[in-house]
């Protein structure tokens, strides 16, 4: 699938993405549940693979 987002779009993509990544690290910490931990975690890594990779579009469309 292939999104064309203008360069506001894309910053405010992006902020949500951050603030989503930030908002689970904590979260991950506190959890006491081993399997819901884990899921987090690999939700976490999938938000900064999304965010990793907008942003790399970003560089490469400079």
């Amino acid at each position: 699938m292939i999104i064309e987002l203008n360069e506001k779009e894309q910053l405010a993509l992006e902020q949500v993405l951050d603030e989503a990544i930030r908002e689970l690290g904590p979260e991950v910490r506190r959890c006491w549940d081993r399997d819901y931990k884990e899921q987090l975690k690999e939700q976490r890594h999938l938000l900064e693979d999304l965010y990793q990779r907008l942003s790399h579009a970003d560089a490469t469309a400079s």
